[in-house]
């Protein structure tokens, strides 16, 4: 089936985003990488975390799994109560591999998209 001219322009802007989408997340992991703290970690889970509903919809699945993991693992550390959970630096360790490999998963998806005028 072929997708609407309106779903093209949208695809088309999304494409467009990735580079921006890229930046933010790589400079909000050096932030908390840098200085993990709970501020810096909830700003890098929302990025995860708008990464993980929309990459799918616009055919990124590779990264939209690997925004999951990641928004669910801050998302866990947030929800629990400060006395119950590992320090961010912790917290930092544990997440690198996975959050690395996001930043990875949208430089792939830049380098190999159509490119857009």
């Amino acid at each position: 089936m072929a997708e609407s001219p309106q779903f093209a322009e949208l695809r088309t802007r999304y494409v467009q985003s990735l580079p921006d989408k890229h930046a933010a997340l790589a400079n909000a992991w050096r932030a908390f990488a840098a200085a993990p703290d709970e501020q810096t970690a909830i700003e890098l889970q929302a990025l995860a975390h708008r990464l993980a509903g929309s990459a799918p919809a616009y055919g990124y699945e590779a990264i939209g799994e690997a925004a999951h993991v990641v928004d669910a693992l801050l998302n866990a550390w947030t929800k629990r109560p400060a006395p119950e959970r590992e320090d961010a630096a912790t917290l930092a360790k544990q997440i690198a591999a996975p959050t690395l490999a996001l930043v990875e998963s949208l430089a792939h998806a830049i380098e190999t998209s159509p490119k857009t005028a």
